[in-house]
This record gives structure tokens, C-alpha cells and sequence, in this order.
């Protein structure tokens, strides 16, 4: 393990001093405990809390929470993460906890620079997204991660996989986003777009599986710069890529492959363009099963399993 590391496992005390040999019991003692420069590991096992709060590292001294090394910890609740500059959360899993509520993002990253979401699973939210990302934040990173089967809850506009709302700049990339019944698997937009954000959004290398609420991705108002290439995007109840009162001009959806659905690329917002997209079948090894590696050898090079 790594020298100063702090430690968390449901077998520990908050009163204790967050040691390997004694732990901190709950994740959220564990974040307010970890200091620039170190790393917080958490140990396998449910931990039913919503955890929220600041944290922040520095480009010298960044921060890192992680699983413990083949172990698998599983927040039931919410992860809420004010301006985490410089700070890497990998192979932390969360899950929709019924004490919550609709009104509530289930994993919000809000702000912040230089973070990255990675190796973690997001499943099972009743709310506006499993991850919602916002507060202006900067050149982050959201990669490897599987996000799914979000479910209908009682309001409009909610149940995204990923909900990119105020970003500038960052990427989605090598995740696997499916099962958003009445959700996009991502939506890039800022419904009051005065700060003229989202923009410079990368969406690349993603699989996205049966998101119908109406489009695998979505392109809304004031998003602009955006790109998205190289996914695959099967199962939508309307073209894979929509556009939705967009203002915003410069995004781009070119090198996608798409199946199950009326069309790739709906182009005809002149906010979003389209090019070299492959109307073609991946055949995933088993999608109801969640293998989405493609078999079709056209489609071997785009996805979250492409070299």
C-alpha cells in the first residue's frame, strides 16, 4: 500500500485514525480526512450513505479514492463532489438508495479541474442522471466506467445516463452506457446557456446500448464545440445522435457506428453535423447480457473495446 494512505472499511470506526489496521467507518470520514498528496482506499463491501463535500488536491499533490486492490466497495446512496481539482476517484461503485429522491443526482461531480471518474459502476438511478456533470468543470476525464439501467422516475427531462450540463472541456471516453429507459446514455446541454456552456465536450470510444428517451446522445441548447466520433450507438427510439433546441453551434458527430434506429446523425439542426458514420450491425456477443464486444469486424474499431 502506499505510505500515509488512509483506509475505510465497514468494519471500522470514524473515530478511529483511518489506518490500515484501524480503519474509518464511513466513506464520507474518509474524504473529509484525506489531505492533498494521499490516497484514501476503501475497503470492499455496502456502504449506505450520501457522501458529499469538497475535496481538492494540486497538480504536485493530487488526490486519490480508490477501491482497495480486488475488493469491491459499493456506495448505496449519493456521491457529491464539490470542486474536485486534481482528484482521480477510481473503481468507487454507487447505487441508487430508495431513501433518496427524484429531485437528487445520484454521482455529481460540480466543478473542479483536472479530475477523473474511472473503473467505477453507476447503476440503478431514479433521478435526473446517474452522473451529472456541472459547475464549469475543466478538463476532466469520465473513462472506463459501466453506467446503466437508469429507471422512470416522476418528473420530465430526468433519467440520463451521464447529464453533461455546465462543462468546458473534458472527455467521455471507453464506458459502457446502457438500459436509460426514458433517458439519453449521455446529454450534453445547459437549459439556461447564458454562460455559453457546455462546450469542447469529447465523446469518443463509448458503447451505448438502448438508451430511448429519445436518443443514445444528445446535442441542447447552448452546447457548442462538441465532438463525438468513434462510438457505438445501438437501440434508440429516434436517430442515435439528436439534436434538441440547440443554439449552439460546432458539434460534431462524424466515425460513429450506429444500428437500431432511423439513422445515425439527425443533421438537421445546423448546430450539429455528421460524417463518416457506419449504419452497421456490431453484433454484440450478448447485449441482453451486457458483452457488448462487437463480432462484426467493421465495427471492431469503435466502442469501448476497440484497440
Amino acid at each position: 500500500m502506499v505510505a500515509g494512505a488512509l483506509y475505510v472499511a465497514t468494519t471500522g470506526s470514524d473515530s478511529a485514525p483511518g489506518t490500515q489496521a484501524q480503519p474509518f467507518r464511513t466513506v464520507d470520514k474518509g474524504l473529509s480526512s484525506v489531505a492533498p498528496g494521499q490516497t484514501l482506499y476503501i475497503r470492499g463491501g455496502t456502504y449506505v450513505e450520501n457522501v458529499s463535500g469538497s475535496l481538492a488536491g494540486s497538480a504536485t499533490h493530487p488526490i486519490t479514492v480508490r477501491n482497495y486492490p480486488g475488493e469491491r466497495p459499493v456506495i448505496s446512496g449519493l456521491l457529491w463532489l464539490n470542486a474536485p481539482d486534481y482528484v482521480t476517484i477510481d473503481g468507487i461503485n454507487v447505487t441508487w438508495n430508495s431513501s433518496n429522491s427524484a429531485s437528487q443526482h445520484m454521482v455529481k461531480m460540480s466543478g473542479g479541474r483536472d479530475w477523473a471518474l474511472i473503473n467505477s459502476e453507476l447503476w440503478g438511478a431514479r433521478s435526473f442522471a446517474g452522473l451529472l456533470i456541472s459547475g464549469g468543470a475543466q478538463n476532466f476525464r469520465v473513462a472506463y466506467n459501466s453506467i446503466h439501467d437508469t429507471q422512470p422516475s416522476p418528473a420530465t427531462n430526468q433519467d440520463h445516463l451521464i447529464y453533461a450540463n455546465q462543462v468546458d472541456g473534458g472527455i467521455i471516453e471507453r464506458n459502457l452506457l446502457y438500459n436509460s429507459a426514458n433517458g439519453r446514455g449521455v446529454k450534453i446541454g445547459n437549459v439556461g446557456g447564458s454562460t455559453g456552456l457546455p462546450r469542447n465536450l469529447v465523446v469518443r470510444y463509448n458503447t451505448f446500448y438502448n438508451n430511448l428517451g429519445p436518443s443514445n446522445l444528445q446535442v441542447s441548447y447552448s452546447a457548442n464545440g462538441c465532438q463525438v466520433y468513434r462510438n457505438i450507438m445501438v437501440k434508440s427510439s429516434a436517430q442515435n445522435v439528436t439534436a434538441f433546441s440547440l443554439t449552439g453551434t460546432g458539434n460534431e458527430a462524424h466515425d460513429n457506428v450506429g444500428f437500431e434506429s432511423s439513422g445515425v446523425v439527425d443533421t438537421s439542426s445546423p448546430g450539429l453535423t455528421g460524417s463518416s458514420n457506419l449504419a452497421i450491425d456490431p453484433h454484440f456477443v450478448n447485449a441482453a447480457g451486457a458483452d457488448f464486444h462487437p463480432t462484426n469486424s467493421a465495427a471492431a474499431a469503435y466502442g469501448r473495446y476497440a484497440p
